[in-house]
């Protein structure tokens, strides 16, 4: 398993910020939260496709990976805001220009009898993805927590572009055990988000209530060897605002 984290949150940081504590830190990976509103430094500074191309380049040198890209939109919007759905295109085309081999995708809404559909939102991001060899990952939050619902929309499309991320916490937090999500999901599980919990909100991994070692366990019964990342917002735990001390408890402890 190899380490990396997300830059959701951290807009305040350049490319070149995220780039160089990865290296100091022993990370692998650097999972971009792609949102085009932000107009955050790092993302205009790899907005021009030849900065994106030594990008690239240099991470390469480094032996360092983008694992995954994060499309901040939610499904439930897809086919009501040509917006949303247009960003997710967007995301797709960056991560396949920064040569990331998939994108994360979620949604907070369950199936609706008004219209909303999983299955019809992802069926109109998947033939994108496919024509850019990118994995489309459903996160396991909202409705898709419960493994088995997640499952069931995975095996309906049986396809190898569309798996899943495990989001330990929201996951655990809906009463599930790292052994059933993994017993449902298995090698649908190809990107992990990592942190802990307790009383309700969110902690540093192992100052928190969440079963991790139960994680890890789960995560080895299928000979798991990609990306475990670090997710985590200054906005979780006042006073602790400084990315380098969350990475490098998250290196010591992982």
């Amino acid at each position: 398993m190899k380490r990396s984290f997300s830059t959701k949150g951290w807009q305040e940081h350049s490319w070149s910020d995220f780039v160089a504590l990865a290296g100091h830190l022993g990370y692998k990976g650097i999972e971009l939260y792609y949102d085009t509103s932000l107009q955050a430094a790092w993302q205009l500074g790899l907005g021009d496709r030849e900065k994106i191309r030594a990008a690239v380049r240099r991470l390469a040198n480094l032996q360092l990976e983008i694992p995954c890209v994060d499309a901040a939109g939610e499904l439930q919007d897809v086919g009501t805001d040509y917006a949303v759905e247009q960003s997710f295109r967007d995301a797709i085309e960056f991560a396949a220009a920064v040569q990331s081999p998939a994108l994360r995708v979620r949604t907070l809404r369950a199936d609706t009898d008004e219209g909303f559909s999983t299955r019809t939102a992802l069926m109109k991001i998947l033939p994108v993805a496919k024509e850019y060899d990118i994995t489309v990952l459903v996160e396991t939050v909202g409705p898709y927590a419960n493994s088995k619902s997640l499952c069931q929309i995975l095996d309906s499309f049986a396809d190898d572009h569309l798996a899943a991320l495990w989001d330990v916490s929201h996951s655990c937090q809906a009463d599930e055990s790292p052994e059933t999500t993994i017993h449902a999901l298995g090698a649908y599980v190809r990107h992990v988000h990592l942190r802990d919990a307790a009383d309700g909100g969110q902690r540093l991994v192992g100052e928190g209530d969440l079963p991790l070692d139960e994680v890890f366990l789960a995560l080895g019964s299928i000979n798991y060897d990609g990306f475990i990342s670090c997710e985590w917002s200054p906005d979780w735990l006042p006073g602790l605002t400084d990315l380098e001390v969350v990475l490098a408890h998250f290196a010591a402890w992982t």
